[in-house]
């Protein structure tokens, strides 16, 4: 390894990070929905794929032109983007967790036998607790990296993501659910920034 080549121990947590964020993603569809499973299961959709990529080369580019600026925040951002990377991800394990059978990667419209409202565990503190593990791990992939433009830019995204998809879910929770989840919405916030 020649002094100019990036430091590996970054691209060896975010790596980790990805593995094990979808690894547990298919083994708990599996385990807790089975018949939810199919390949969108692996969450890999083409912007996704497409993000993680430009964040690798936003990495890669801006130690090749600027090793200063990777250098001074090597630490820092291992540290944080590695707490922010494994709460999140816990969070949202939790949160399915805490679900079970509730739980998918798709919105429902109709209420399934299995549909329950949960209101107990990481749900009795936030609203969509998977929604906000999912937005704190991915920025924090792009913390551990030190990639200042990708923080940013997946911060944005998911936030704007969440803006558009919680509504319509809420929607539909209102319906199956009625006043009970309206009282829940009213007594528990999302903890997502500017999503009230």
């Amino acid at each position: 390894m020649h002094l100019s080549d990036p430091p590996t121990l970054p691209l060896i947590l975010f790596s980790l990070s990805l593995l094990v964020y979808h690894a547990l993603e298919v083994l708990l569809v599996l385990f807790h929905t089975p018949a939810e499973f199919d390949r969108s299961s692996f969450l890999f959709s083409p912007a996704y794929v497409l993000a993680m990529t430009l964040s690798l080369l936003e990495y890669l580019l801006t130690w090749r032109f600027f090793p200063a600026f990777k250098t001074t925040l090597r630490l820092p951002g291992l540290l944080l983007g590695a707490v922010l990377a494994f709460s999140g991800d816990l969070l949202r394990k939790l949160a399915w967790l805490t679900a079970r059978h509730s739980f998918t990667h798709r919105i429902q419209t109709t209420r399934r036998p299995a549909h329950v409202l949960v209101r107990k565990g990481v749900y009795a503190w936030a609203r969509h607790p998977a929604y906000l593990g999912w937005f704190v791990w991915a920025v924090g992939t792009q913390v551990l990296l030190a990639n200042l433009v990708s923080s940013v830019a997946f911060a944005l995204a998911a936030w704007r993501f969440f803006r558009h998809r919680i509504p319509v879910e809420e929607h539909y929770l209102v319906r199956m659910f009625g006043r009970e989840y309206e009282l829940y919405r009213q007594n528990t916030p999302t903890r997502i920034p500017g999503i009230p």
